[in-house]
């Protein structure tokens, strides 16, 4: 909701064309242009990240709802990126943030409500179990 609400999609594309047009006035159009402006671009989707991260924290909070969740569904992905291919990769090559960061970022206390209650949970998960 943070993204929709920053309006990140559209930002992301103004600044892609941009960079685009910047880069290839600058350079031309070559490799290293093409690199340079991937290197420029997932800086900002990064920061984009940080933003929304940042704003759906709040908006929870807002909200009442708990929004320690966050943190840890970060973990949980954490624990998959660790059993995969990109374990290792630096955080310059990503267009996100490092996990580790993004978890102490969100991190939150266990207070507020949850976001459904155990009967709007089981009615979820029997629609889910439905198809």
């Amino acid at each position: 909701m943070g993204h929709v609400e920053l309006h990140h999609p559209m930002r992301g594309l103004i600044t892609q064309m941009g960079l685009g047009a910047f880069v290839t006035l600058i350079f031309g159009d070559s490799s290293l242009a093409g690199m340079g402006q991937v290197a420029l671009a997932l800086s900002y989707s990064r920061d984009m990240e940080r933003e929304a991260d940042k704003r759906g924290i709040e908006l929870l909070q807002k909200a009442g709802i708990r929004a320690d969740g966050m943190s840890a569904f970060f973990e949980v992905i954490k624990g998959d990126v660790q059993k995969g291919i990109f374990k290792d990769l630096p955080e310059f090559l990503s267009s996100h943030p490092d996990l580790d960061a993004r978890i102490a970022a969100t991190r939150q206390p266990p207070t507020g409500a949850p976001a459904m209650s155990d009967a709007d949970w089981q009615a979820l998960r029997k629609v889910c179990d439905a198809s």
